[in-house]
């Protein structure tokens, strides 16, 4: 699939996504909240969503945090995420949950190569971020959560 025209932007669609995501050999189906979902080479779960009122793609990954961390703590290192990470936006949703995200502009047109290459460096650095900033005893980085509110 070629170069996805400004034309062309009002019918950017999950269909139109997963033929992107399926040429580059990316292991991905759509949810039952309409979500795509990525599964990547690396066995990490990546969640693509179109805003298409703002022609916007928006990437993102859930987290959940053990049970009883203290939100104090995981504010104030959600806030170091967000000062040192400038790719994503770091955020907790609900007390156990931290989500990473991405927003990805189609206006004036989508490269494939865009898409991919964001999505590949969303989860490079986000995983990096959480790895280096968040102390392992707040979280089991294998338990992702699925869906839109991080359930």
């Amino acid at each position: 699939m070629g170069r996805l025209l400004p034309q062309d932007m009002e019918s950017l669609d999950n269909p139109k996504i997963l033929s992107l995501l399926h040429d580059a050999y990316m292991s991905c189906e759509e949810d039952n909240d309409e979500d795509i979902v990525v599964v990547t080479e690396s066995q990490n779960t990546i969640y693509i969503q179109t805003v298409k009122k703002v022609y916007m793609v928006k990437l993102f990954s859930f987290f959940r945090l053990k049970e009883g961390s203290d939100r104090t703590e995981i504010l104030q290192l959600v806030n170091l995420l967000n000062h040192q990470v400038i790719f994503s936006r770091f955020s907790m949703p609900k007390d156990d949950v931290l989500l990473s995200e991405y927003f990805l502009s189609y206006k004036g047109g989508l490269d494939p190569y865009q898409l991919i290459n964001s999505l590949r460096l969303f989860e490079k650095i986000t995983w990096a971020a959480l790895r280096l900033i968040i102390p392992k005893r707040l979280y089991p980085l294998d338990t992702v959560c699925s869906g839109k509110n991080g359930k």
